[in-house]
This record gives C-alpha cells, sequence and structure tokens, in this order.
C-alpha cells in the first residue's frame, strides 16, 4: 500500500475523550463510548468527522 500523501494523519494521534452530556442517569453506560473529534482537527467548520470507539459492554 503507498505511503499516505500530506494532509493525511493518523487518528490514532488524535486525543481520545469520553465526555457526555447525556443526563446523569445514562452516563455511567456511556463511560465506555470514545470518540476523537476528527473534524475539528482539520478545521472542519459547517459539520463534524468522530471517529468513535466503543470498548466491550459499551452501548452505542
Amino acid at each position: 500500500m503507498p505511503k499516505p500523501r500530506l494532509p493525511a494523519f493518523d487518528p490514532a494521534d488524535i486525543a481520545e475523550s469520553n465526555a457526555t452530556s447525556y443526563p446523569v442517569a445514562f452516563r455511567a453506560i456511556n463511560s465506555k463510548r470514545w470518540n476523537r473529534r476528527l473534524g475539528d482537527h482539520v478545521g472542519l467548520k459547517n459539520f463534524g468527522v468522530n471517529l468513535t470507539r466503543i470498548v466491550p459492554g459499551g452501548q452505542s
């Protein structure tokens, strides 16, 4: 596979967050969801692109 050309980036280089705005009753369920905001990294303003990782036992 050829090496990616710029402006390609490795999503693993972007910090993950499991912050949520869900009500307190649902926060524990969603604590196993981790998001990377890829759109913010590349400067998108009109829409977002997120990479979500859900560990075993998490809820989508």
